[in-house]
């Protein structure tokens, strides 16, 4: 079951496949890279990333909670929020 809350600004959702663009363009801004190691910052690590959170969401029972916080307004993600 996906996850879908939304509030008068923003939505909570899941991951899809169809935000790459998007994610690939916060995961190479220098100060997101910061705070990783050098091969957790290439294109093809959070592709592949973006992949494994698309799987979890569908895991039963589902353990994992990696999800976007997006605003409506904008047509590009905000940021991940992960739950563990």
């Amino acid at each position: 079951m996906a996850l879908h809350l939304e509030t008068e600004r923003l939505i909570l959702r899941d991951f899809e496949l169809g935000d790459i663009e998007s994610w690939l363009q916060i995961t190479s801004h220098p100060k997101y890279q910061t705070f990783y190691p050098k091969e957790e910052c290439s294109p093809e690590f959070n592709a592949h990333l973006l992949e494994m959170f698309v799987e979890q969401a569908h895991q039963i029972p589902r353990t994992k909670f990696q999800l976007v916080i997006e605003a409506k307004r904008a047509t590009k993600l905000l940021v991940l929020s992960h739950f563990v």
